[in-house]
């Protein structure tokens, strides 16, 4: 049955990449703000295009799902189709996941940078974003894990497993940066 903890990690990411935008949001044209409104705009636009990614990977990641399920309860197919079959819906259903940790990190860097430089009314929000865009790149990082177990490309797998590492120590860092700018401009 799906959604899985994939489809959730994607949701939980387009949450981030929604915040980001929702507080560069209000600072783009404030005059308090002005320095600010040439990269609050790329954040709105990129927070954006990354909220709709994340949108759509809900349901990609519940077909890479059911795709994997669809080999493994296929009668039709002989133990060699079978097995490379499985291992190509397996790279596709470790794929998928692993392009939601990359962006939901960039969501991560996004309230960042809005915490830091957006409105001061917003940086909480901005923060909350980055923690959410923390929970997405670990919830994704179990998904690309738990496929990399059974790869026959052991390199590939590997290959998974380091950057879903880095990418959860880098968003980690993110996150609690965007926690203590938020702390320090919000007075908290």
């Amino acid at each position: 049955p799906t959604p899985g903890g994939g489809s959730v990690a994607a949701l939980t990411g387009s949450l981030a990449a929604a915040l980001a935008h929702m507080a560069a949001g209000l600072t783009v044209g404030r005059k308090r703000y002005a320095s600010a409104a040439e990269e609050a705009g790329r954040v709105l636009d990129e927070a954006e295009a990354i909220r709709h990614e994340l949108v759509a990977a809900i349901e990609e990641d519940a077909a890479a799902f059911e795709a994997v399920m669809a080999v493994v309860r296929d009668k039709s197919l002989d133990e060699a189709s079978k097995n490379s079959a499985l291992e190509a819906a397996t790279i596709h259903a470790g794929e998928v996941p692993l392009r939601g940790a990359r962006r939901s990190r960039d969501a991560a860097q996004l309230a960042l940078t809005i915490a830091t430089v957006g409105n001061v009314n917003a940086a909480t929000d901005a923060a909350v974003g980055a923690i959410m865009a923390r929970s997405a790149v670990q919830a994704a990082g179990l998904n690309v894990r738990v496929n990399s177990v059974s790869l026959r490309d052991r390199a590939l797998a590997e290959k998974w497993r380091a950057e879903v590492e880095a990418l959860v120590t880098e968003t980690e860092q993110l996150a609690g940066a965007a926690l203590a700018v938020a702390a320090e401009r919000g007075g908290l």
